[in-house]
């Protein structure tokens, strides 16, 4: 299986804000609030991180389970994708 990559898009800055993290939109000011699991999850996806190892690394951190990590992680992905804030390479 052949993993994605994801990138950060030119127009949006990432913050960190304590445990948490804000993404700018630079052009709108528009902004994009993360909590704690959702910032590890995208520095983790912008550091080069497959899918699969950053649900691995949260669900070791949470002491989650794996079928809950992996359902919010997509879902935050594809809300991430979908407003333009990454982009597959």
């Amino acid at each position: 299986m052949v993993e994605v990559m994801y990138k950060l898009s030119n127009d949006f800055l990432l913050k960190d804000v304590k445990d948490e993290a804000v993404i700018l939109n630079i052009k709108t000011g528009d902004y994009f609030g993360l909590n704690e699991v959702g910032a590890i999850l995208i520095r983790l996806l912008l550091e080069g991180k497959s899918i699969s190892q950053v649900t691995d690394l949260i669900t070791d951190e949470f002491d989650a389970d794996i079928q809950t990590v992996e359902s919010d992680c997509n879902e935050l992905i594809g809300e991430l994708l979908s407003r333009g804030i990454i982009y597959e390479e």
